[in-house]
């Protein structure tokens, strides 16, 4: 009786058996859920008897799988890989980290492997094996860009009087690291020796920022733009 169905239906052809004899049939179940199989004897007496024995259910279950969401670093960052297995048998018993492709030197043997810090695009592969020996296996590849530098600002004039404006703007753009980016303007205002925010923060991408601000305190203003990647 396949999973879905409400009735049995023949398994082979009909063959001729012995009492007391033992009779074994093996196939491959595809079909995920409830099987259930039974045997059904028939003898040769005038009026043939039939007696159909208990059922044997077997669980097929969806077959395993593991995904690995994929992820981009800044060059020098360590990068987190999680696996994500599903289907299968059971618990999953044992999980191991790769290079490459799933052969060689076992990196690590948990759900969530830490890489070493990374300068290039560097490929790892992740093999999952569930309570009944089931396997797989997936590729990701940690995508490596270029450190994140900063952007150098210029003020113009750099020295105002009192109550006048002066404006700052990016002499070279940030470049590198992984999109998007949030940038926040600080400052830091005469007699403090520590920066803060200017305004609040908002999504930038490399290329001209620029701000403008009225100074009514005297003494040495400084800006500073701060860019955070993804």
């Amino acid at each position: 009786e396949v999973p879905g169905s409400s009735a049995y239906s023949n398994l082979g052809p009909a063959f001729t058996c012995n009492a007391g004899g033992t009779r074994s049939e093996s196939g491959t179940l595809s079909t995920t859920g409830v099987f259930s199989f039974e045997l059904k004897v028939t003898d040769s007496s005038p009026t043939p008897v039939i007696v159909i024995s208990p059922a044997v259910q077997v669980t097929v279950n969806g077959a395993l799988t593991v995904s690995v969401p994929p992820l981009a670093i800044d060059s020098g960052q360590t990068a987190s890989l999680t696996a994500s297995p599903s289907g299968g048998s059971g618990a999953y018993s044992s999980y191991a980290w790769y290079q490459a492709s799933c052969t060689g030197t076992v990196l690590g043997a948990s759900a969530t492997y830490t890489t070493p810090s990374l300068t290039s695009t560097t490929g790892y592969c992740i093999l999952v094996t569930d309570s009944l020996g089931g396997n797989a296996t997936t590729t990701i590849t940690a995508t490596v860009n270029p450190a994140l530098v900063a952007t150098v600002l210029s003020g113009s004039p750099t020295t105002v009087d009192s109550g006048q404006p002066s404006t700052f703007s990016a002499s070279s753009f940030f470049s590198g690291g992984t999109s998007p980016y949030t940038c926040q303007t600080l400052q830091e205002v005469p007699g403090s020796s520590a920066f803060t925010d200017l305004g609040g923060s908002f999504a930038c991408a490399p290329g001209p920022i620029a701000g403008s601000q009225t100074l009514s305190t005297a003494g040495v203003w400084s800006f500073e733009i701060q860019v955070t990647d993804d």
